[in-house]
């Protein structure tokens, strides 16, 4: 058996290291440029239905949709009125338990005068086998300041731990407000961590 020359294995080894670190790197989300197919729904994206299930009302009140804000193709979530809500966009993707993984989005807001809070909501919640909920993180939670609304873009980021047994994991962008509010967000991924 002939043996490979060293000088032929240091390029072939740094080869499968970049090949490893890109996969370690791609976005786990479906439709993050939130490309439209002639309707005005954004495909692998749904609105909360949760938020306005026990009152049909409410969905006249708010609207969910994708729209190009400042030169970035954007999900967006506004009121018609002052509303008390707690609203978001949801991709749901197989969960990977015991994972650690990176969330991130773009993301800028406008609470209008007169509205007493708007707090973002860039999170995940987490489902077993049965549908039963394993649990939730919000990333902003330990920065709360992070999670004001602010006129100008920002990029927010954290890290997430999946739990044993997940099954399904609901990717989240959304806001919790009272009064009237626009927010958008854009690029959003999931990545695995990088230890």
């Amino acid at each position: 058996m002939r043996r490979m020359p060293n000088f032929l294995l240091a390029p072939l080894s740094i080869l499968f290291l970049s090949a490893a670190l890109a996969n370690a790197s791609e976005n786990l989300l479906t439709n993050p440029e939130f490309e439209q197919n002639g309707t005005d729904s954004a495909p692998g994206w749904k609105i909360s239905e949760a938020s306005f299930r026990d009152n049909p009302e409410f969905a006249q009140q708010v609207t969910w949709e994708p729209v190009e804000e400042s030169g970035e193709k954007c999900l967006a979530i506004s009121t018609k009125t002052s509303v008390k809500a707690h609203v978001w966009w949801q991709q749901d993707i197989k969960g990977i338990s015991g994972g650690n993984y990176e969330l991130a989005a773009k993301v800028k807001g406008i609470l209008k005068p007169g509205s007493k809070h708007g707090a973002l909501e860039i999170a995940v919640h987490f489902l077993g086998m049965n549908g039963e909920w394993l649990g939730y993180q919000n990333i902003l939670v330990d920065t709360p300041e992070s999670a004001q609304l602010s006129e100008a873009w920002r990029t927010l980021k954290g890290k997430i731990t999946v739990p044993d047994g997940t099954v399904t994991m609901g990717i989240r962008l959304g806001v919790l407000a009272e009064g009237e509010f626009e927010v958008y967000f854009t690029e959003p991924s999931l990545t695995e961590a990088v230890k």
